[in-house]
């Protein structure tokens, strides 16, 4: 047989197998009846159990706070870090669908190429899109409605205060940033007169707004309740296309940053019209273009300070897992109406490098380099547009995120490395430890033994600026 053919029978088979089975071989799945199983999610740093949902009708899996879902086989791929097609075959040997023979038949002795795998993986996403849609509004909607709620909720003394002295933001930055003290619900009356005078006297738009939902027993749309900072989330042409929520406490058990999303309404009978906010991507700019790099980093905070700082266009990611949409950000930011405010007049701009900036746990979650090395491998192999990517790093104890480093006198400890280098080095600390160490999965290392081995493995030189520049002029030249 064919060997295109026998993986299209094996997936076909691994696709019908039960969902709720599949994932109960990585990870503890609740009891529950119903539609839907919610648990908590592997794939970002979850602590209370809600976003992430398993419907086992559908044969998809989603997580409503970092974005990530698909299929049974999409989940162990990421789950163990391996392609969808090393996957599927997986699955079906340790479910007895194939043979030991024909394992090893059809696919470690059979060569499938990178991009042989892509074809695959894209056109089972694309079948199984329909199922994923989301009824949410388009982003001019978006932006409309979220600036409006936002309106009604100034930023307290408090909140402005931790802004101010504690992020280090300036009242400019504050304002232009969108902040605002999350709100109670008795905002709903001029929330919703606001809404009405848009909206030609209805409502009915908030059905498509994540975080909105009706209420069946008050009969009137309202709001999920948080208590904390609010962030208005503007993708690369500055519309405001999600919210995020800081929350005041800090409850070791729950995520201190959340998204204002309202996707549990539709899996309750109570409610109507709940949305889901996905996970957009966040594109602050500077209040002046100083140079053609885009850094990506986790979180407003840290790209805020970057764009300040350094006068880069900064990409934030909610979540590491959550870098899906970068491409297209990308793609709109030279044509962006807010990039030509942000240039020089004398000034074109094209992207020339990538710097990832990710906090310094990366050094030593497995997980979180891992969503790394994804992310830079589909920059840097995009058919469309390619970029030369770095990686930044820098000693976790002078602070964990860049913008600890910024803040600080440390700036010079912020050193640029190969990503090619620096992603080789890491896998080869990862089989080191796997080898040596009494471990049959990375993921099951204490945090304590892979820092003993990151200091061995990853003595690596940062670049330094004409090594870069000389690096940089080469992969130039090749997309020529």
């Amino acid at each position: 047989m064919d060997k295109r053919q026998f993986a299209e029978e094996v997936i076909e088979s691994v696709r019908s197998l039960s969902l709720v089975s599949v994932i109960s071989t990585r990870i503890n799945l609740p009891r529950q009846r119903g539609v839907n199983i919610k648990a908590l999610c592997p794939f970002h740093n979850d602590r209370s159990i809600g976003s992430f949902v398993v419907t086992e009708k559908k044969g998809i899996w989603k997580c409503f706070s970092c974005g990530a879902g698909g299929d049974a086989i999409k989940f162990v791929a990421e789950f163990d870090s391996i392609n969808y097609l090393q996957s599927a075959f997986k699955l079906a040997l340790e479910f007895g669908i194939i043979s030991n023979w024909e394992y090893e038949e059809y696919f470690e002795r059979r060569r499938y190429s990178r991009e042989q795998i892509l074809k695959i993986e894209r056109r089972y996403e694309e079948i199984d899109k329909k199922r994923f849609e989301n009824n949410i509004a388009d982003e001019h909607t978006l932006d409309e409605v979220f600036r409006l709620f936002i309106e009604q909720a100034p930023l307290s003394d408090e909140h402005r205060e931790h802004l101010l002295t504690e992020r280090n933001l300036t009242p400019d930055e504050i304002e232009e940033g969108l902040y605002f003290t999350f709100p109670t619900r008795h905002i709903l009356k001029e929330f919703s007169k606001a809404i009405k005078e848009r909206y030609n006297g209805s409502e009915e738009i908030l059905t498509r707004i994540p975080g909105f939902y009706y209420e069946k027993e008050s009969q009137r749309f309202t709001f999920t309740k948080h208590k904390g900072i609010g962030i208005g989330i503007k993708n690369g042409n500055g519309k405001v296309v999600g919210i995020q929520i800081r929350h005041d406490k800090n409850d070791e058990n729950k995520n201190r940053y959340v998204w204002f999303s309202s996707s549990f309404a539709s899996n309750d009978e109570k409610y109507e019209h709940g949305t889901s906010s996905g996970a957009p991507i966040d594109v602050v700019y500077p209040k002046e273009i100083k140079n053609n790099t885009v850094f990506i980093t986790e979180g407003r905070f840290k790209a805020q300070k970057i764009a300040t700082e350094k006068g880069s266009i900064a990409i934030s990611v909610q979540g590491v897992a959550s870098w899906r949409g970068i491409m297209k950000e990308l793609k709109r930011i030279p044509s962006s109406p807010i990039l030509q405010q942000c240039l020089p007049q004398t000034k074109q701009f094209a992207i020339q490098a990538i710097f990832v900036a990710f906090d310094a746990d990366m050094n030593y979650k497995v997980q979180v380099f891992t969503q790394a090395k994804q992310m830079t491998d589909c920059l840097e192999d995009n058919e469309e547009q390619k970029f030369p990517v770095y990686y930044l790093n820098w000693d976790d104890s002078l602070g964990k995120g860049i913008d600890d480093i910024l803040n600080s006198e440390q700036q010079t400890a912020i050193k640029r490395y190969d990503k090619q280098i620096w992603d080789k080095s890491y896998e080869n600390m990862i089989e080191d430890i796997l080898d040596k160490e009494d471990y049959l999965e990375i993921k099951d290392v204490p945090e304590e033994v892979i820092r003993k081995y990151f200091h061995m493995h990853m003595n690596i030189a940062p670049l330094g600026k004409n090594e870069y520049s000389e690096k940089h002029k080469k992969l130039k030249a090749l997309q020529r």
